[in-house]
């Protein structure tokens, strides 16, 4: 029997105090002084701590709890749900008489681990099927679907509904099966796809988007059951703060002056698109065709492909057989454009950097394992003051560092103190009480807790993209670490901003850095933080910098910060933070380096603190800047042109679907099972999944919105319709991968 003290563990505040008491005599009539929205405030407490305390093992006593709610005498939706739970654990009219706690227990356990399971596998077979792996996707598939009954049933039949599938029939065609069930993951993608794609073209394109809607519901009826299904099953949208994304509460209202509305696309929620009723015609898809062939070449496309698909037995047909030989001319000519067209290069960064040592821990296919003994009273010393070193043993495989320094990092919403079940953020360095000692030629190792991404992978996969794009940026990798021999789970290790990383970009890492934090401008050029020697800074270079800005901010013209920062390189870097949502970078005046070269003697943006990346794809091209330099650049023509000519080339070559799939496949694999087996980590299998669906969405989409915003630029009505997409809290182009834990 598992005793009550057990339960209480996993049941938070005092009102389960009284949860319990009820749940003694398994009579939860309401007391006098519990009615209304108070009784059932606490009745819904009741059923969370019941769940809660099922999944944690308390089978029995959760069991006794919903009994006490199904028969409370209340009829609301609180009593059907906990009738519900005791029917999917069949337990509806069975006595929880004493002596049956171990079998009730095991009988839930065991349950609710087959609901995890195939939750969890059907959360991956979505994953496969966003990396066009169907073969493995079915695989998974057809697994789940043969054993699946109760919960697991109703679970595989939502996915299905989602999805728009049903599974093959395994009794009479099982040797087919997989083939079958491969072929359909095919179309339900395109599907899907197509979809969004309407959804989008109803907005920006009203009369594409019902032409385009009407062919692709006579060619898959099921499109609009398709389409409601994935709206009826995506959760409620919740900010970063878990309130909704228009609902603050008054104290955050008045200290933040409404920034956050505007921050997160804020504002009235806009109506559904709603497809008007139109009969496709060949006439009607000419005319879309010529609004959308250089608007959005492969919607154009698509929509000719389905528009010849319907038409087959038109004799009209043939003029759509001349468009799209006029299509296929066009498209070649627009790739013949694109391999013409230079890539935007920094020529600062044109060189080759050296991988080093340390290459293989950032490669991603080797993940170390770190080994930290802290003595008792150096323990104590951390404790008192978290941000000063303390003396740590290092050990990594046959290597062992004494004396290495320790102390937590982290900001807001990242740090976590040090106390028991918190997984803390932490900075070894090496060298920190014996001058030159080093780690794979590493002076500073930099281990993120990952508590604002559950992916894992998007601070890894953001800063790739900088480099890509020929920008200096960390390299990242992984690695799991124990502490005075406690598992403290899977960490992103970020390569540090030392002289070492510095010297690889720029040939010489003498010259000054500074860390730019929340609200730290280089306006403030006095009292920037110095990352470097502070011995040798020189704030006056730091202060032209700021002088220059508003001298090019008074004049229009970038001229006075020609000779002090390279632009090139500035609106790149500030094109990227906007493309990949780093919301949290320099565009908001917060996570970020700046470096001056000694040899060209300008300044360079290096970016921090991307781990909340690629989550809203529906945000603006232009948008606001809070760092003064990003303000002022954009502030001119030259800046703005130049801004968009580093927006287009890196759509082109760096942000695109393909890169980021192939970034992401083999990550995938390698570190899921590790992130599930996390001592530390407070989610689970799905909640992984969940962030890496969003981050691979992310590219599609943003690539999609991205070139229809540079269009809105010139076209005021355009522009209002893709601005109520990202208002609208149910539309796709506003990723729900919050990451936070």
């Amino acid at each position: 029997m598992i005793d009550a003290k057990f339960f209480f563990r996993f049941v938070i505040g005092s009102t389960f105090l009284v949860a319990s008491a009820f749940a003694a005599s398994t009579d939860l009539s309401p007391l006098e002084h519990f009615k209304g929205n108070r009784l059932r405030e606490l009745r819904e407490q009741i059923l969370q701590g019941a769940e809660a305390a099922a999944n944690a093992g308390a089978g029995f006593e959760a069991a006794r709890l919903l009994q006490g709610l199904a028969q409370s005498g209340e009829t609301d939706d609180i009593a059907k749900r906990a009738s519900g739970l005791l029917n999917r654990w069949g337990l509806t009219n069975e006595p929880l008489t004493p002596g049956r706690e171990v079998e009730i227990d095991q009988l839930i356990s065991g349950q609710l681990r087959a609901e995890h399971l195939g939750r969890a596998d059907l959360s991956k077979v979505e994953i496969l099927i966003e990396l066009e792996e169907y073969q493995a996707a079915s695989t998974i598939l057809l697994r789940v679907s043969q054993n699946a009954k109760g919960e697991v049933q109703n679970q595989l039949d939502r996915f299905a509904r989602r999805y728009g599938v049903s599974l093959p029939n395994l009794a009479s065609d099982q040797e087919n099966a997989p083939e079958i069930m491969e072929a359909r993951l095919r179309s339900a993608r395109q599907l899907i796809r197509r979809i969004e794609a309407a959804e989008f073209l109803l907005k920006a394109d009203p009369a594409a988007g019902a032409m385009y809607w009407a062919l692709l519901h006579r060619l898959s009826p099921e499109a609009e059951s398709v389409r409601q299904a994935r709206r009826d099953q995506e959760p409620d949208p919740r900010s970063r703060f878990g309130f909704g994304r228009r609902v603050m509460p008054p104290g955050l209202q008045q200290r933040f002056g409404g920034r956050f509305g505007r921050f997160f696309g804020g504002g009235e929620e806009s109506e559904e698109p709603v497809a008007q009723e139109v009969v496709p015609t060949v006439e009607g898809v000419i005319q879309s065709l010529d609004f959308l062939a250089k608007d959005d070449t492969e919607l154009a496309l698509d929509l000719l492909r389905m528009a010849i698909q319907y038409f087959k037995e038109d004799p009209a047909k043939a003029r759509l057989d001349e468009v799209q030989e006029q299509a296929n001319r066009y498209v070649l000519g627009l790739q013949a454009d694109m391999a013409d067209r230079s890539q935007v290069k920094v020529k600062r960064f044109e060189g080759e950097r050296k991988a080093g040592k340390a290459g293989r821990i950032f490669s991603g296919k080797h993940i170390p394992t770190y080994e930290l003994e802290i003595a008792p009273e150096e323990w104590g010393k951390l404790k008192k003051d978290t941000k000063t070193y303390v003396r740590a043993t290092f050990r990594s495989g046959d290597t062992v560092l004494k004396d290495i320094g320790v102390r937590l990092k982290g900001g807001i919403g990242s740090y976590r103190p040090l106390e028991e079940g918190n997984k803390v953020g932490l900075t070894l360095k090496l060298n920190q009480f014996v001058p030159g000692q080093k780690f794979l030629g590493l002076r500073k190792i930099v281990l993120n807790n990952s508590v604002q991404d559950s992916s894992y992978l998007r601070e890894k996969l953001g800063y790739s993209l900088f480099r890509k794009a020929g920008l200096p940026a960390s390299r990242v990798g992984h690695a799991e670490v124990a502490i005075n021999g406690k598992p403290y789970g899977l960490y992103v290790q970020i390569e540090a901003v030392t002289s070492d990383f510095l010297k690889r970009w720029f040939n010489d890492g003498k010259g000054d850095l500074y860390e730019g934090s929340y609200g730290a401008d280089v306006t403030d050029w006095e009292n920037l933080e110095v990352d470097s020697n502070p011995e040798t800074v020189d704030r006056e270079q730091l202060r032209r910098l700021s002088e220059a800005a508003d001298q090019a901010m008074e004049e229009g013209s970038l001229d006075p910060l020609r000779p002090i920062l390279d632009l090139v390189a500035f609106t790149r870097f500030t094109a990227l933070e906007v493309l990949m949502d780093h919301w949290d970078g320099y565009v908001s005046a917060n996570n970020y380096r700046l470096y001056r070269d000694p040899k060209s003697k300008r300044f360079y943006f290096i970016p921090h603190g991307a781990d909340q990346l690629f989550r809203n794809s529906g945000g603006a091209l232009f948008r606001e800047s809070r760092g003064h330099i990003g303000r002022v650049v954009l502030s001119t023509d030259e800046g703005r042109g130049l801004y968009l000519a580093q927006v287009r080339d890196l759509l082109d070559h760096v942000l695109n679907p393909e890169s980021a799939r192939d970034g992401l496949r083999e990550q995938y694999d390698r570190i899921r099972d590790r992130v599930a087996a996390d001592p530390m980590y407070s989610g689970t299998g799905v909640d992984f999944d969940r962030q890496m669906l969003t981050t691979l969405q992310f590219f599609e989409r943003k690539q999609r919105i991205s070139r229809w915003q540079e269009i809105a630029l010139d076209d005021a009505d355009l522009s209002r319709r893709l601005e109520s997409l990202n208002r609208d809290p149910r539309s796709f182009f506003r990723n729900r991968g919050r990451g936070r834990r």
